[in-house]
Parts: structure tokens; C-alpha cells; sequence
């Protein structure tokens, strides 16, 4: 097992505990609240339904998980989510709970309005999208170099959670902004490769002077990855699986390196963005003064990007974590970049919090799509 999925393991299995520890702290006071036997009953009935199946995603390392929304309704999976998140939070309001009175119109009703809020927030939560805006001086570029905008977009798992009138919003409001190249870094499906066709649809009606370009994520490889990079094919969306693409206008000279997920050493390494750049070297030479983009959805591509001067790289996979708590949550303890701009030696990554979600559920990390700005 790779180091990666050791860390992934631990992780989650811990969050597992964490979750078991909260079901039997929220059953113990739920029936200490209220002393009624039917709604002790009821309570632990949906804790074993709801949170036994999670002990399964440590075990297989999360392949399961991705198949969840291929079987059960996406109003049943947002249920599940904001069960196990109430249970979360009782635990952290332990404090406070513990101190209740028993047999109150208040503790009586308490957990029914705190259930309903944290479903509330959940089913919110898996449709917020923001906008972000980035602008990055690049000394380097030529003295003829004008402003370059392009539309990120990562990570939009159409499937249970993404479906067709949600991202045919989202394109008719980003088609109401001003850019001129769109790439898409990964995950555009979320677990079924028959929803590529109508998400590619939607993706060609983006008004990008450029074109649309993507590359591929660890999602794509859940179902069927053979069905999915055909499908590119017969789409003016072009996938640049281990290749890359060179467009020169009056107005830049831009070359986009897309490369495959790193699933055989988990990084992204010299030799793939190599390969990569010279599938497009002999039809374009590599031109003085072009911007060098290199699209990987995961972001230690960056590690190799920045050794090899390529100014910028956009990755997403870590979806920032989708819950965090001041500046930091989870996924910093998995990822070394988690989300957002970061600069090193002149080189620059951005890693998207995702436009959709795996599961819908986030705090301080809603889903976004980013603009971003290349000038001198």
C-alpha cells in the first residue's frame, strides 16, 4: 500500500471513530433528554443504518463510495450526510448538552430543531457557488504580452449531486463574464461514465473564444475510462490525456499540458509532462515568450511544474477539504496544497475547491469556479 493510501486509511478511519463515538454519545443523550423508549428506538435504528455502512470506506479505501449515487435516491444520500453530521456536531456541543435538563419542552425539542437546521445547511450547501477572482503578474512574459483570462473549472462530478438544470445554470452564468480559454482539470463525472455525454453538451455551450480543454481525474477511472475518453472524441470539448496543445492568437501564445492521473507512483513526474509537451512540440516548436499551462488534477504536479519553469499549474482533487474551520480542516493533513493560489520560484498553482461535490456537504469551502487573470 502506498503511503498516500496509508494516510488515507488512517484518516478516515478515524473519522470513523469519531463518528461511531458520536452515535453513541447522541443515542445516551437523546434518551437521557427525553425518556422515551420509541424515540431511543427509532434513534438507533437510523444510527446502525446510517453509520454502520461508513466502516466499509476505510476497508476498500473508498472505491465503494463512488458507487453509492448509482443505487440510492440523492434525497436518501443527503439524509445519510446530514445524519452523520448531526451526530458530529451533538458530540461537539457535548459540553453543553450533557448540562440539559431532562424532560423539558426544550431538551424535548432540541434535537428536532438542531436536525433540522444541519439538513438544511447540508442540502444549501451542495449548490453554493461563488466566483473567484485571480490576477497574476508575470514579469517574464513578453513586453507584447496582453491581459489572458481563463475559466477554471475542476472537479464537477455530474452525477447525483450535479445534475443537468444545476450545471446549465452555472454555464449561463459564467457565460455572462468575459474570458478567453476554458479548461476543465478532472473528476467531470462522479462515478457513472453515462453522464459524460449530456455534461460535455453543456460544457460546449461555453462562450470561450479559445476553446474548451480538459484534463482527466481519478473519477473517470471509476466506471468505465475507455467510455469516457471516447466520448471526448465525438465533443468539440478537447481532453488533453497525456498531451498537450499549443494556441497562438494576436492576443497570446499559450500552451496547455494536460496530463494523466497519478495513480502508478502518486505524483505527477518529469517524464509524464515531457512526454506531454512534445506531443505538441512537433507540430508547434516551443515559441519565446509563450505561457506554459500545465493541467493536473492533482496538485503535487506542481512539485515537478515549478523544477521545470512552467509558470502556472491548475489542479483541484482536494475539493479544499469541503469542511474547514478557520484556515485549516482535513484536508491538510492529506494534501500539501489544499486550495487556492500559492507561488514558488515564480511559479504559480491554483488548486480549486471543485464546482461540485462527492458529497454534499461543506463549511467555509462552498463550490466555485475561478477567472483568472495572466498579466505582465
Amino acid at each position: 500500500m502506498k503511503k498516500s493510501e496509508n494516510r488515507f486509511v488512517i484518516v478516515v478511519g478515524l473519522v470513523v471513530l469519531i463518528l461511531v463515538c458520536s452515535g453513541v454519545f447522541g443515542s445516551h443523550e437523546i434518551y437521557r433528554l427525553t425518556q422515551n423508549k420509541l424515540i431511543f428506538n427509532i434513534w438507533c435504528v437510523l444510527c446502525f443504518i446510517f453509520q454502520t455502512p461508513l466502516v466499509i470506506i476505510p476497508l476498500d479505501r473508498g472505491r465503494t463510495v463512488g458507487f453509492v449515487g448509482k443505487f440510492l435516491p440523492q434525497w436518501v444520500i443527503l439524509s445519510m450526510v446530514a445524519w452523520n453530521l448531526i451526530q458530529i456536531f451533538l458530540l461537539l456541543l457535548s459540553p453543553i448538552i450533557i448540562f440539559l435538563p431532562a424532560k423539558n419542552i426544550f431538551s424535548e425539542y432540541f434535537p428536532v430543531a438542531f436536525g433540522l437546521i444541519i439538513i438544511g445547511i447540508v442540502f444549501r450547501s451542495a449548490y453554493r457557488v461563488v466566483e473567484r477572482v485571480i490576477k497574476l503578474k508575470i514579469e517574464s512574459l513578453p513586453l507584447d504580452w496582453k491581459p489572458l483570462t481563463i475559466l477554471h473549472l475542476s472537479d464537477i462530478h455530474s452525477g447525483p449531486f450535479m445534475r443537468f438544470s444545476h450545471l446549465n445554470k452555472i454555464v449561463a452564468r459564467v457565460n455572462k463574464t468575459t474570458f478567453d480559454l476554458c479548461v476543465v482539470t478532472g473528476d467531470i463525472v462522479n462515478h457513472s461514465a453515462k453522464e459524460l455525454g449530456w455534461t460535455l453538451s453543456l460544457l460546449e455551450k461555453i462562450n470561450s473564444r479559445l476553446g474548451v480543454y480538459a484534463s482527466i481525474g481519478n473519477h473517470e477511472y471509476i466506471d468505465n475510462d475507455k467510455e469516457v475518453i471516447e466520448g471526448y472524441k465525438n465533443s468539440s470539448v478537447e481532453l488533453l490525456l497525456d498531451s498537450s496543445k499549443f494556441i497562438s492568437t494576436e492576443k497570446a501564445r499559450v500552451r496547455l499540458i494536460g496530463v494523466d492521473f497519478p495513480f502508478d507512483n502518486g505524483v505527477t513526474g518529469v517524464d509524464e509532462i515531457n512526454s506531454a509537451l512534445a506531443k505538441s512540440i512537433g507540430l508547434a516548436p516551443i515559441e519565446e515568450g509563450e505561457f506554459q499551462v500545465l493541467l493536473s488534477h492533482h496538485p503535487d504536479g506542481f512539485k515537478i511544474a515549478q523544477s521545470l519553469g512552467i509558470p502556472l499549474t491548475l489542479s483541484g482533487h482536494t475539493h479544499g477539504g469541503q469542511i474547514k474551520f478557520g484556515k485549516k480542516g482535513i484536508a491538510n493533513m492529506l494534501y500539501e496544497y489544499v486550495m487556492g493560489l500559492y507561488e514558488q520560484g515564480g511559479s504559480f498553482l491554483y488548486v480549486s475547491a471543485g464546482l461540485g461535490n462527492w458529497l454534499p456537504f461543506r463549511i467555509n469551502v462552498p463550490c466555485e469556479y475561478a477567472l483568472i487573470t495572466i498579466e505582465k
